[in-house]
């Protein structure tokens, strides 16, 4: 998901829908809080189309500020869980549009993590196809449940994508990790 913004005021509402309309009747939408103090999740279906929700009595009541909240789409099938980006309208910030050529990924790993990277794939009915060379991920020694943002651009996605997600932390030991992705 790109940046948004929104204002934890009583007037605040923001709706979500999928960057790609297939999605929305089979869809779900998940939030979750990037800060240190508050375990948050927020779960929703994006059954009828799109999701309204008022954020005095969803998020206000937290204190999860705009730039602490992740959200994401995934829809389930034949066993695996696909992730998309969501669009997030503000009422209070109408006329903003949200960063959406970058996807902001975030890890909050249990261990210090001395070196993190990425890459991608098409992705196909037979699996993930040829990857990309790693991208490392700028700055070192990520400590336990610091967040690891993953910036992937969007330009260099399009349609069924495998994200693989590969990380060291300071005893050695290297964590892999592959999402599949729909990108409109």
């Amino acid at each position: 998901m790109g940046k948004f913004r929104y204002q934890c005021s009583e007037a605040e509402i923001l709706t979500f829908t999928s960057a790609d309309p297939r999605l929305n009747a089979s869809g779900s939408g998940r939030g979750v809080n990037f800060g240190m103090r508050d375990s948050y999740r927020l779960d929703f279906k994006l059954s009828s189309g799109f999701k309204v929700l008022p954020v005095k009595a969803i998020i206000a009541p937290y204190h999860i500020t705009d730039k602490s909240l992740g959200v994401y789409g995934y829809v389930e099938e034949k066993g695996e869980t696909n992730y998309f980006p969501l669009k997030v309208a503000s009422k209070s910030y109408s006329g903003v549009v949200p960063e959406a050529q970058t996807f902001f990924l975030k890890f909050l790993p249990n261990a210090i993590v001395v070196e993190a990277q990425w890459r991608i794939a098409n992705r196909d009915v037979g699996g993930c196809g040829e990857y990309s060379e790693y991208k490392i991920v700028e700055g070192t020694g990520f400590g336990p449940q610091t967040p690891i943002t993953f910036s992937v651009p969007q330009g260099t996605m399009k349609g069924n994508i495998c994200l693989e997600v590969k990380y060291r932390v300071s005893n050695g030991d290297t964590t892999s990790r592959t999402f599949n992705l729909i990108v409109p």
